[in-house]
Protein backbone atom coordinates (compact mmCIF):
# COMPACT_ATOMS: atom_id res chain seq x y z
CA UNK A 1 0.00 0.00 0.00
CA UNK A 2 2.31 2.34 1.13
CA UNK A 3 4.49 1.94 -2.27
CA UNK A 4 1.36 2.72 -4.54
CA UNK A 5 0.45 5.56 -2.52
CA UNK A 6 4.35 6.80 -2.67
CA UNK A 7 4.09 6.33 -6.77
CA UNK A 8 0.60 7.79 -6.79
CA UNK A 9 1.89 11.16 -4.81
CA UNK A 10 5.02 11.35 -6.88
CA UNK A 11 2.66 11.40 -10.06
CA UNK A 12 -0.37 13.53 -8.94
CA UNK A 13 1.42 15.83 -5.85
CA UNK A 14 -0.15 18.23 -3.86
CA UNK A 15 -1.37 15.74 -1.41
CA UNK A 16 -4.29 14.55 -3.38
CA UNK A 17 -4.02 11.47 -2.08
CA UNK A 18 -3.62 12.96 1.77
CA UNK A 19 -6.75 11.90 3.05
CA UNK A 20 -6.24 8.21 2.01
CA UNK A 21 -2.85 7.82 3.36
CA UNK A 22 -3.76 8.60 6.57
CA UNK A 23 -7.02 6.67 6.98
CA UNK A 24 -5.04 3.60 5.95
CA UNK A 25 -2.24 5.04 8.55
CA UNK A 26 -5.44 5.25 11.36
CA UNK A 27 -6.14 1.73 10.30
CA UNK A 28 -2.87 0.42 10.83
CA UNK A 29 -2.47 2.30 14.14
CA UNK A 30 -5.62 1.00 15.39
CA UNK A 31 -4.94 -2.78 14.13
CA UNK A 32 -1.37 -2.48 16.17
CA UNK A 33 -3.31 -1.42 19.12
CA UNK A 34 -5.12 -4.96 19.04
CA UNK A 35 -2.25 -6.78 18.92
CA UNK A 36 0.37 -8.01 16.31
CA UNK A 37 1.43 -12.17 16.16
CA UNK A 38 4.61 -11.80 17.45
CA UNK A 39 6.11 -13.62 13.97
CA UNK A 40 4.42 -10.10 12.12
CA UNK A 41 5.66 -7.86 14.21
CA UNK A 42 8.90 -6.47 12.95
CA UNK A 43 7.16 -6.17 9.54
CA UNK A 44 3.87 -4.32 10.68
CA UNK A 45 5.73 -1.79 12.50
CA UNK A 46 7.90 -1.47 9.71
CA UNK A 47 5.34 -1.04 7.08
CA UNK A 48 3.55 1.75 9.51
CA UNK A 49 6.91 3.59 9.81
CA UNK A 50 7.00 3.86 5.88
CA UNK A 51 3.76 5.02 5.50
CA UNK A 52 4.08 7.48 8.62
CA UNK A 53 6.98 8.71 6.93
CA UNK A 54 5.05 9.55 3.58
CA UNK A 55 2.06 10.93 5.55
CA UNK A 56 4.50 13.51 7.20
CA UNK A 57 5.69 14.50 3.64
CA UNK A 58 2.53 14.95 2.02
CA UNK A 59 1.34 16.90 5.26
CA UNK A 60 4.59 19.12 4.47
CA UNK A 61 3.60 19.04 0.48
CA UNK A 62 0.18 20.34 1.80
CA UNK A 63 1.78 22.99 3.93
CA UNK A 64 0.81 21.54 6.98
CA UNK A 65 4.09 21.66 8.55
CA UNK A 66 2.97 20.89 12.58
CA UNK A 67 0.85 17.55 11.04
CA UNK A 68 3.60 16.51 9.32
CA UNK A 69 6.53 16.77 12.06
CA UNK A 70 4.05 14.73 14.14
CA UNK A 71 3.39 11.75 11.54
CA UNK A 72 7.16 11.93 10.92
CA UNK A 73 7.65 11.18 14.78
CA UNK A 74 5.19 8.34 15.00
CA UNK A 75 6.87 6.94 12.21
CA UNK A 76 10.57 7.29 14.14
CA UNK A 77 8.76 5.82 16.82
CA UNK A 78 7.57 2.91 14.60
CA UNK A 79 10.70 1.81 13.10
CA UNK A 80 12.27 1.79 16.83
Amino acid sequence: MTTFFTRADASKGGGLYRSAIIAQLAEVARRIQDGVPASLKARVFAATADLAALAGWVGHDSGRYATAQRYWSYGIYAAS
